[in-house]
């Protein structure tokens, strides 16, 4: 899809979080090695299709777009913050960044790792809504504290009050009110 509105509807529709390209067809090497290693893979096509709505956001050197499309993919880097290709970023309906990468030199492995990632602090999210009543919970309402240093870490998400409890998607207890989780792991306090 290239539209962002209509993507933005259907992810919302079949409640699921968008995956957006942000690429130079036809002036970025990146993006054409990740296009065809990744992108266009059969494995990983079949991955994104249960997870994820995919959105193109060309910006070319050399070929024409439609100058609405050219118009709206230029505010959508800008908005984005986007100043290198290729770009993937995670989006959820609402239009909040849960994750992304934006190497070019990448397996199919390592995109879906990287993709999972977003795809569970969405998961968790969600999670924590529900079970503190809230309705809905979006990432950057959230305030995020990370115990360790390291991107890579698990979330966990706990409601307001509920320090010393178990954090059941990483099997530990939120022991002081600092926020601070056992481990490797972030703590997201709704």
């Amino acid at each position: 899809m290239t539209d962002f509105p209509a993507t933005m509807q259907q992810a919302k529709a079949e409640n699921k979080l968008v995956l957006v390209d942000f690429t130079g067809s036809d002036c970025c090497s990146a993006c054409i090695l990740l296009r065809r290693n990744v992108l266009d893979n059969a494995d990983f096509r079949v991955y994104a299709a249960d997870k994820f709505v995919l959105m193109e956001v060309d910006l070319p050197q050399r070929h024409r777009l439609a100058p609405e499309l050219r118009q709206q993919n230029e505010a959508l880097a800008k908005r984005y913050g986007v100043a290198a290709f290729p770009t993937i970023l995670v989006l959820n309906p609402q239009g909040e960044v849960l994750g992304g990468f934006q190497e070019g030199d990448k397996s199919v492995k390592e995109a879906i790792q990287q993709l999972e990632e977003a795809y569970m602090v969405d998961a968790l999210y969600r999670k924590a809504a529900m079970q503190s009543g809230v309705g809905s919970a979006s990432a950057p309402s959230m305030p995020r504290v990370r115990a360790g240093g390291s991107s890579k870490g698990m979330w966990c998400i706990v409601a307001p009050g509920k320090q010393g409890q178990r954090c059941a998607a990483l099997s530990h207890t939120v022991t002081t009110s600092s926020q601070s989780c056992a481990g490797n792991s972030s703590v997201v306090l709704l």
